[in-house]
């Protein structure tokens, strides 16, 4: 079964979950005996897409360069040629457009949450996402849901028939061992993504000005997001910004004292089981799919109570046996994750509609 990842995804992330979950499948659906997976990358910016070097995967034509005009539409007709052959049984878009292939190609779509249309206040003006996907959900043979909130987000929101819908649960990606490097000494109190919208970094913003013992005792660091934002360069206290490679993310993790994960919703919330994965204690939400992931693991407060989130990180930093239990239970819940699971769903998927004997 030849399969064809596209280059959508990369040419819009450096980094990211959703690169980081095509990248991760592409790895292990190469294991799987009778699959033959390949990426289009064609003009990216994707760091991530580096993980590939000495898998083996067909990669087609690939450079990375900065953004410049007419990129996509040139990445398209690379990724429309490679279509075009005919040799490929299914393709799996990395994003919401489905570009033309042939007939007898299958498309299967991963859908990573319903953010868009649950929170259309929290979007930019003109974010066409809604759109695209509603044409590529009609366009799909198979979806994918990346968590069992994602699947019955969907099912409520699209009218979907018969269709099949199928959870495959994602993994922390997160290789090697962290260098011992430290960010601060005083506890760190990390926060991971982007940190607009429904993210609610906002949250902590709040708990951070309402507690003068945060700021006189801690540092606060934030990996990725915006890189000029004022909601992080004017806070007072220790406050750092950080953006690298995976490297950087696992030392942060293993450094810091607890990640602080506000989120309104999540399609599966990634950062959680990596923090989880290195023994950083997390304090969340129950949005969206939060719960479904951390299960009892993490210390849940609600997404407007800066009063709960200023307790619950004062209780994991001055309670060592909460805390002790909180990382054990974390290594385990983030143990049960593994890509091997997810790419044996997702073939299962793709056969489902491709056929079992190709």
């Amino acid at each position: 079964m030849r399969v064809l990842h596209d280059f959508q995804i990369f040419a819009a992330q450096r980094h990211g979950g959703i690169s980081r979950y095509h990248l991760e499948l592409l790895r292990e659906l190469r294991s799987i005996p009778g699959v033959q997976p390949e990426i289009v990358l064609a003009w990216h910016e994707s760091v991530a897409a580096q993980v590939l070097d000495g898998t083996g995967i067909p990669r087609g034509f690939s450079w990375r360069t900065p953004r410049f005009k007419g990129r996509f539409w040139l990445s398209r007709k690379v990724a429309e040629y490679h279509l075009s052959s005919g040799r490929y049984h299914l393709y799996h878009p990395t994003y919401y457009r489905v570009f033309q292939h042939p007939p007898g190609t299958r498309v299967a779509l991963t859908v990573h949450d319903l953010v868009h249309e649950l929170f259309p206040d929290l979007m930019t003006a003109g974010d066409p996402t809604v759109a695209l996907r509603r044409e590529a959900l009609q366009r799909a043979d198979v979806l994918l849901c990346v968590s069992e909130c994602t699947r019955r987000d969907l099912l409520a929101t699209y009218p979907l028939g018969d269709k099949p819908v199928v959870v495959t649960p994602l993994a922390s990606g997160l290789r090697g061992q962290p260098t011992g490097r430290r960010f601060s000494q005083r506890p760190a109190l990390l926060f991971v993504g982007p940190r607009g919208g429904y993210k609610n970094f906002a949250l902590l913003r709040k708990a951070w000005l309402a507690d003068e013992s945060l700021r006189r005792d801690c540092a606060l660091v934030c990996l990725g997001g915006e890189e000029d934002a004022d909601d992080v360069r004017r806070l007072p206290g220790e406050v750092h910004r950080y953006r690298g490679d995976d490297q950087l993310a696992l030392d942060l993790y293993a450094s810091s004292s607890v990640m602080v994960y506000p989120s309104r919703y999540e399609g599966f919330g990634l950062p959680i089981l990596e923090a989880m994965q290195f023994g950083c204690p997390v304090v969340t939400t129950r949005g969206g799919s939060i719960p479904e992931v951390a299960g009892d693991a993490a210390e849940y407060v609600e997404p407007d109570d800066v009063d709960a989130l200023v307790a619950a990180i004062h209780r994991m930093l001055g309670d060592s046996a909460l805390r002790e239990r909180r990382i054990d239970e974390g290594r385990r819940r983030a143990s049960h994750y593994t890509w091997k699971s997810c790419a044996e769903r997702t073939c299962a998927a793709y056969r489902g509609v491709v056929g079992q004997d190709v």
